[in-house]
Protein backbone atom coordinates (compact mmCIF):
# COMPACT_ATOMS: atom_id res chain seq x y z
CA UNK A 1 0.00 0.00 0.00
CA UNK A 2 2.70 2.16 0.80
CA UNK A 3 4.20 2.10 -2.41
CA UNK A 4 1.18 2.37 -4.43
CA UNK A 5 0.69 5.45 -2.48
CA UNK A 6 4.03 6.85 -2.89
CA UNK A 7 3.68 6.29 -6.54
CA UNK A 8 0.17 7.85 -6.62
CA UNK A 9 1.90 11.34 -4.77
CA UNK A 10 4.80 10.61 -7.61
CA UNK A 11 2.54 10.76 -10.56
CA UNK A 12 0.40 13.51 -8.86
CA UNK A 13 3.67 15.74 -8.73
CA UNK A 14 4.94 15.16 -11.95
CA UNK A 15 1.88 16.36 -13.39
CA UNK A 16 1.57 19.48 -11.47
CA UNK A 17 4.54 20.74 -11.93
CA UNK A 18 6.48 22.00 -8.48
CA UNK A 19 5.87 25.85 -9.73
CA UNK A 20 2.28 25.24 -10.07
CA UNK A 21 1.24 23.04 -7.06
CA UNK A 22 -1.43 26.24 -6.29
CA UNK A 23 -2.96 26.33 -9.55
CA UNK A 24 -3.81 23.10 -10.96
CA UNK A 25 -4.85 20.60 -7.93
CA UNK A 26 -8.92 21.75 -9.55
CA UNK A 27 -7.80 20.02 -12.65
CA UNK A 28 -6.90 16.36 -10.59
CA UNK A 29 -9.18 13.40 -10.53
CA UNK A 30 -10.95 13.76 -7.51
CA UNK A 31 -10.49 10.36 -5.92
CA UNK A 32 -6.59 10.80 -6.53
CA UNK A 33 -6.79 13.98 -4.93
CA UNK A 34 -8.65 13.07 -2.03
CA UNK A 35 -5.87 9.63 -1.56
CA UNK A 36 -2.89 12.57 -1.86
CA UNK A 37 -4.56 14.67 0.79
CA UNK A 38 -5.59 11.96 3.24
CA UNK A 39 -1.56 10.31 2.76
CA UNK A 40 -0.21 14.06 2.95
CA UNK A 41 1.34 15.54 5.50
CA UNK A 42 -1.41 18.17 6.75
CA UNK A 43 -1.56 21.37 8.53
CA UNK A 44 -4.08 22.21 10.97
CA UNK A 45 -6.10 25.78 9.77
CA UNK A 46 -9.24 27.21 10.77
CA UNK A 47 -12.63 27.33 8.88
CA UNK A 48 -12.13 30.70 8.48
CA UNK A 49 -8.79 30.24 6.62
CA UNK A 50 -10.52 28.31 3.99
CA UNK A 51 -11.66 29.51 0.43
CA UNK A 52 -14.62 30.92 0.79
CA UNK A 53 -16.22 28.39 -1.91
CA UNK A 54 -15.70 25.69 1.07
CA UNK A 55 -16.91 27.71 4.01
CA UNK A 56 -20.48 28.30 1.95
CA UNK A 57 -20.25 24.67 0.92
CA UNK A 58 -19.82 23.93 4.69
CA UNK A 59 -22.51 26.05 6.01
CA UNK A 60 -25.29 25.00 3.96
CA UNK A 61 -24.11 21.74 3.67
CA UNK A 62 -22.75 20.80 7.39
CA UNK A 63 -25.09 23.08 9.70
CA UNK A 64 -26.34 19.45 11.67
CA UNK A 65 -22.22 19.08 12.67
CA UNK A 66 -20.11 20.09 15.60
CA UNK A 67 -16.55 21.04 16.23
CA UNK A 68 -14.97 20.77 12.68
CA UNK A 69 -11.45 19.95 12.36
CA UNK A 70 -10.14 21.44 9.14
CA UNK A 71 -6.85 20.56 7.98
CA UNK A 72 -4.54 21.82 4.77
CA UNK A 73 -2.75 19.66 2.63
CA UNK A 74 -0.02 22.07 1.04
CA UNK A 75 -0.44 22.49 -2.74
CA UNK A 76 -3.27 19.77 -2.58
CA UNK A 77 -6.16 20.72 -0.56
CA UNK A 78 -8.32 20.40 2.75
CA UNK A 79 -9.76 17.71 4.66
CA UNK A 80 -12.45 18.88 7.12
CA UNK A 81 -13.91 16.20 10.00
CA UNK A 82 -16.60 17.07 12.45
CA UNK A 83 -18.87 15.27 14.41
CA UNK A 84 -23.05 15.07 14.45
CA UNK A 85 -24.95 16.41 17.54
CA UNK A 86 -25.86 12.95 18.27
CA UNK A 87 -21.87 12.29 18.79
CA UNK A 88 -20.56 8.86 17.90
CA UNK A 89 -16.91 8.56 18.08
CA UNK A 90 -16.86 5.63 15.81
CA UNK A 91 -18.51 7.02 13.07
CA UNK A 92 -16.79 9.81 10.62
CA UNK A 93 -17.72 12.59 8.85
CA UNK A 94 -15.28 14.10 6.44
CA UNK A 95 -15.21 16.64 3.19
CA UNK A 96 -12.46 16.95 1.46
CA UNK A 97 -11.91 20.41 -0.88
CA UNK A 98 -9.39 21.36 -3.43
CA UNK A 99 -7.31 24.81 -3.05
CA UNK A 100 -10.13 26.53 -4.76
CA UNK A 101 -13.00 25.70 -2.22
CA UNK A 102 -14.82 22.96 -4.62
CA UNK A 103 -16.07 20.11 -3.01
CA UNK A 104 -14.25 16.81 -4.23
CA UNK A 105 -16.53 14.19 -4.93
CA UNK A 106 -15.38 10.37 -5.01
CA UNK A 107 -16.88 8.00 -7.36
CA UNK A 108 -19.48 5.54 -5.55
CA UNK A 109 -17.73 3.55 -3.32
CA UNK A 110 -14.67 5.00 -2.78
CA UNK A 111 -13.37 7.31 0.16
CA UNK A 112 -17.41 7.64 1.29
CA UNK A 113 -16.83 9.18 4.23
CA UNK A 114 -20.08 10.91 5.04
CA UNK A 115 -20.83 8.47 8.35
CA UNK A 116 -18.21 5.91 7.33
CA UNK A 117 -18.75 3.55 10.65
CA UNK A 118 -14.71 2.30 11.66
CA UNK A 119 -15.94 1.09 15.19
CA UNK A 120 -18.77 1.45 17.66
CA UNK A 121 -18.76 1.74 21.64
CA UNK A 122 -19.58 -0.84 24.24
CA UNK A 123 -22.14 1.16 26.25
CA UNK A 124 -23.26 2.08 28.28
CA UNK A 125 -20.72 5.24 28.25
CA UNK A 126 -21.36 9.07 29.60
CA UNK A 127 -20.67 11.81 28.00
CA UNK A 128 -20.00 15.08 29.86
CA UNK A 129 -21.54 18.16 27.96
CA UNK A 130 -20.26 21.70 28.16
CA UNK A 131 -22.61 22.82 30.46
CA UNK A 132 -21.35 19.74 33.14
CA UNK A 133 -24.19 17.84 33.16
CA UNK A 134 -23.73 14.19 32.34
CA UNK A 135 -25.77 11.95 29.63
CA UNK A 136 -25.57 8.42 29.89
CA UNK A 137 -25.49 5.93 26.61
CA UNK A 138 -26.98 2.79 27.64
CA UNK A 139 -28.57 1.61 24.28
CA UNK A 140 -28.49 3.15 20.76
CA UNK A 141 -31.74 5.11 21.02
CA UNK A 142 -30.24 6.98 23.90
CA UNK A 143 -27.97 9.27 21.48
CA UNK A 144 -30.97 11.10 20.53
CA UNK A 145 -30.66 13.20 23.96
CA UNK A 146 -26.93 13.86 22.98
CA UNK A 147 -28.72 15.63 19.82
CA UNK A 148 -31.60 16.88 21.62
CA UNK A 149 -29.23 18.96 24.05
CA UNK A 150 -27.70 20.42 21.32
CA UNK A 151 -30.71 21.68 19.83
CA UNK A 152 -31.89 23.06 23.18
CA UNK A 153 -28.48 24.28 23.59
CA UNK A 154 -27.12 26.17 20.06
CA UNK A 155 -25.16 27.99 21.90
CA UNK A 156 -22.42 25.23 22.40
CA UNK A 157 -20.57 23.69 19.35
CA UNK A 158 -18.06 22.08 21.43
CA UNK A 159 -18.50 18.24 21.47
CA UNK A 160 -18.80 16.35 24.53
CA UNK A 161 -15.81 14.83 26.59
CA UNK A 162 -16.13 11.17 26.69
CA UNK A 163 -15.51 10.01 30.56
CA UNK A 164 -12.72 7.29 29.78
CA UNK A 165 -12.01 4.02 29.83
CA UNK A 166 -14.35 2.83 27.62
CA UNK A 167 -14.22 -0.20 25.14
CA UNK A 168 -15.01 -0.16 21.29
CA UNK A 169 -15.64 -2.78 18.92
CA UNK A 170 -14.61 -3.32 15.55
CA UNK A 171 -16.77 -4.79 12.72
CA UNK A 172 -14.31 -7.81 12.96
CA UNK A 173 -15.21 -8.68 16.19
CA UNK A 174 -12.29 -7.32 17.83
CA UNK A 175 -12.55 -5.44 21.23
CA UNK A 176 -10.05 -2.67 22.45
CA UNK A 177 -9.66 -0.36 25.70
CA UNK A 178 -9.46 3.61 24.92
CA UNK A 179 -7.62 5.27 27.95
CA UNK A 180 -7.44 9.27 26.35
CA UNK A 181 -8.21 11.60 24.05
CA UNK A 182 -5.31 10.98 22.70
CA UNK A 183 -5.64 7.40 22.03
CA UNK A 184 -9.22 7.80 20.49
CA UNK A 185 -7.37 10.57 17.75
CA UNK A 186 -4.85 7.73 17.02
CA UNK A 187 -7.84 5.30 16.17
CA UNK A 188 -9.82 8.26 14.16
CA UNK A 189 -6.62 8.83 12.23
CA UNK A 190 -5.93 5.10 11.56
CA UNK A 191 -9.19 4.75 10.69
CA UNK A 192 -9.50 8.25 8.35
CA UNK A 193 -6.30 6.91 6.16
CA UNK A 194 -7.92 3.43 5.12
CA UNK A 195 -9.94 3.25 2.36
CA UNK A 196 -13.06 1.95 3.07
CA UNK A 197 -13.46 -0.97 0.27
CA UNK A 198 -9.99 -1.73 0.00
CA UNK A 199 -9.29 -2.12 3.51
CA UNK A 200 -12.49 -2.62 5.63
CA UNK A 201 -13.90 -4.89 3.07
CA UNK A 202 -10.51 -6.47 1.89
CA UNK A 203 -12.48 -9.95 2.95
CA UNK A 204 -15.47 -11.12 4.21
CA UNK A 205 -16.08 -14.25 7.02
CA UNK A 206 -18.02 -16.63 5.88
CA UNK A 207 -20.82 -17.71 7.95
CA UNK A 208 -22.18 -19.22 9.84
CA UNK A 209 -19.29 -18.46 12.82
CA UNK A 210 -18.89 -18.92 16.24
CA UNK A 211 -17.36 -17.30 19.12
CA UNK A 212 -16.55 -18.78 22.50
CA UNK A 213 -17.22 -16.63 25.47
CA UNK A 214 -15.61 -16.35 28.92
CA UNK A 215 -18.19 -18.41 30.56
CA UNK A 216 -18.15 -21.22 28.23
CA UNK A 217 -21.08 -20.50 26.41
CA UNK A 218 -21.59 -19.76 22.35
CA UNK A 219 -22.58 -17.14 20.14
CA UNK A 220 -23.36 -18.29 16.80
CA UNK A 221 -24.07 -15.89 13.76
CA UNK A 222 -25.71 -16.89 10.75
CA UNK A 223 -25.01 -13.66 9.22
CA UNK A 224 -24.03 -10.24 9.62
CA UNK A 225 -27.04 -9.38 12.09
CA UNK A 226 -25.54 -11.58 14.74
CA UNK A 227 -22.82 -8.63 15.37
CA UNK A 228 -25.30 -6.94 17.62
CA UNK A 229 -25.99 -9.89 19.83
CA UNK A 230 -21.68 -9.96 20.30
CA UNK A 231 -22.07 -6.02 21.05
CA UNK A 232 -24.97 -6.96 23.45
CA UNK A 233 -23.48 -9.39 25.18
CA UNK A 234 -20.21 -7.23 25.24
CA UNK A 235 -22.37 -3.91 27.25
CA UNK A 236 -23.77 -6.80 29.66
CA UNK A 237 -20.62 -8.23 30.93
CA UNK A 238 -18.02 -5.19 30.61
CA UNK A 239 -15.65 -7.10 32.74
CA UNK A 240 -15.13 -10.17 30.90
CA UNK A 241 -12.54 -11.04 28.09
CA UNK A 242 -12.93 -10.51 24.51
CA UNK A 243 -14.65 -13.44 23.01
CA UNK A 244 -12.56 -16.30 20.95
CA UNK A 245 -13.55 -16.90 17.13
CA UNK A 246 -13.65 -20.30 16.97
CA UNK A 247 -11.68 -22.06 14.05
CA UNK A 248 -11.51 -22.75 11.30
CA UNK A 249 -13.16 -20.03 9.26
CA UNK A 250 -13.60 -19.18 5.88
CA UNK A 251 -13.25 -15.74 4.24
CA UNK A 252 -14.00 -14.46 1.40
CA UNK A 253 -11.52 -11.59 -0.61
CA UNK A 254 -13.10 -8.60 -2.73
CA UNK A 255 -11.82 -10.89 -5.89
CA UNK A 256 -13.84 -13.57 -4.66
CA UNK A 257 -10.55 -15.50 -3.33
CA UNK A 258 -11.60 -18.61 -0.53
CA UNK A 259 -9.23 -19.08 2.22
CA UNK A 260 -9.11 -21.28 5.10
CA UNK A 261 -8.17 -19.22 8.32
CA UNK A 262 -6.90 -21.79 10.93
CA UNK A 263 -5.97 -19.84 13.70
CA UNK A 264 -5.09 -16.38 15.43
CA UNK A 265 -1.91 -15.95 14.03
CA UNK A 266 -3.28 -16.53 10.23
CA UNK A 267 -6.12 -13.84 10.59
CA UNK A 268 -3.41 -11.78 11.95
CA UNK A 269 -1.47 -12.29 8.46
CA UNK A 270 -4.57 -12.46 5.91
CA UNK A 271 -5.17 -8.48 8.00
CA UNK A 272 -1.76 -7.37 7.55
CA UNK A 273 -1.92 -8.56 3.64
CA UNK A 274 -5.14 -6.21 3.63
CA UNK A 275 -2.91 -3.08 5.33
CA UNK A 276 -0.32 -3.65 2.82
Amino acid sequence: MKIKLTLTMLSLLIFLGCDNLSTKSDDINDDDLITAIIESEQEEVSIEEMPALSRATINQNYDDFIEMDARMAPGLGYQVSMDGKNYKPGDHNEAYFNLKGRKLIPRKGKHNRDRFKCFELILPVTFIMSDGTSIVIENESDYGDVKTWYINNPDFRKKPDLQYPVNIIYKDGITEIINDDEEMRSIKDVCRKRDDKKYWDCFKIEYPVTFILDDGSTISMVDSEGWAELKTWHEANPDSGRPILQYPVVIIYHDGTVETINNDEEMRIAKENCRD
